[in-house]
């Protein structure tokens, strides 16, 4: 028979900190990065269940997590995994796993982005509406590991070739950076001044709990590592996540968080002076060129349509990305959604 088990961030602690075993709790559930980021979420209590997972026979079936976030004094929770075992696809399993979590957070406090069309179906379930936001992808992933993927980079690396030999050498734009550990109160205080007509606005705890509890980490050798979590798992080769200010000599004119997995640039939050946009857009360009980025994703439109002018990518293209809020709640109408909202940093 299949078995239900609920984790607390209590039960998570006691087996990332303390070491001490819980009974179904492994790293075939949750990578031990992620768990050890959900415990230090600012907004968590120790009888919090974030994790929720059925056991058939002692095989781990399905399962799933959440965390908090705080929007308008009120904790709102975002599921952020749901893993099913193919062999029990088709038994409801997702809509248990999410479910008993939802009933406890109740239905009109639940929220999901970026979620695969069985996680929408589940939310429709529970009474939720569902918009979706474009998110430009700019050139493409290859994988160097394989002999497709070889022939694939050298391809590419001679169109961009080509392109450079062709194109008008590209004008020099003058501002300084500053790369922080940490978003302070004057970052802060810009990001709310300059966030415009974005749909959310996450708290700085929040967003500092982004910065400095990745759900990922760099892994040089992942291959050699002995994986046990199906999906989702924490390692990947080469990994870092930059929190930048720009500046035009004592001015403060934009500040953006970006990750770099590998080759590819993920731009998760983006806020700038409107008469200096093209600095900070320009800024961004420049690391993609200097770290010889593949592919930068973002879901900043005017931005997007910067960078396809100003560097050749070979191919790009627009995804459809899911947004789930309880009836009660208004959806995006016009209003800009930043990447990082969500869960969508743990890209």
């Amino acid at each position: 028979m299949p078995e239900l088990k609920i984790y607390t961030v209590k039960d998570l602690r006691e087996w990332i900190e303390h070491g001490r075993a819980v009974e179904g709790l492994s790293e075939k559930i949750i990578a031990p990065h992620r768990a050890y980021a959900i415990i230090h979420n600012p907004y968590v209590k120790d009888d919090d269940p974030v994790v929720a997972a059925i056991f058939v026979d002692g095989e781990n079936a399905a399962y799933t997590t959440a965390f908090p976030e705080m929007i308008e004094d009120k904790r709102y929770w975002w599921f952020s995994t749901l893993w099913c075992n193919p062999e029990y696809r088709g038994n409801g399993y997702g809509l248990i796993v999410i479910g008993s979590l939802v009933e406890v957070y109740g239905a009109e406090y639940s929220l999901d982005r970026w979620g695969a069309n069985e996680v929408v179906e589940i939310f429709a379930y529970f009474g939720h509406k569902t918009t979706y936001t474009h998110r430009y992808a700019l050139g493409c992933k290859i994988d160097k590991n394989t002999t497709k993927g070889k022939l694939v980079a050298f391809a590419r690396t001679t169109q961009k070739c080509l392109h450079r030999l062709i194109k008008q050498p590209m004008r020099r734009d003058e501002y300084t950076l500053r790369y922080i550990p940490y978003i302070d109160m004057q970052t802060y205080e810009f990001i709310k001044e300059h966030k415009g007509d974005d749909f959310m606005l996450r708290t700085h705890e929040t967003l500092n709990w982004v910065l400095h509890y990745p759900y990922t980490y760099s892994a040089p050798l992942a291959e050699r590592i002995d994986k046990t979590l199906p999906v989702f798992k924490a390692e990947t080769p080469n990994t870092q996540l930059f929190a930048v200010q720009v500046w035009d000599k004592e001015e403060l004119i934009g500040f953006y968080l970006m990750k770099q997995n590998a080759d590819v640039l993920h731009i998760l939050y983006l806020y700038y002076e409107e008469a200096q946009k093209t600095k900070v857009f320009a800024s961004i360009r420049d690391h993609v060129k200097r770290m010889k980025i593949e592919q930068c994703v973002t879901e900043h439109k005017q931005f997007a349509e910067y960078l396809r002018k100003a560097i050749y990518f070979p191919k790009h293209s627009v995804h459809e990305i899911s947004f789930s809020v309880p009836e009660g709640m208004e959806l995006p109408k016009g209003g800009r959604v930043q990447y990082g909202d969500g869960d969508c940093f743990t890209a």
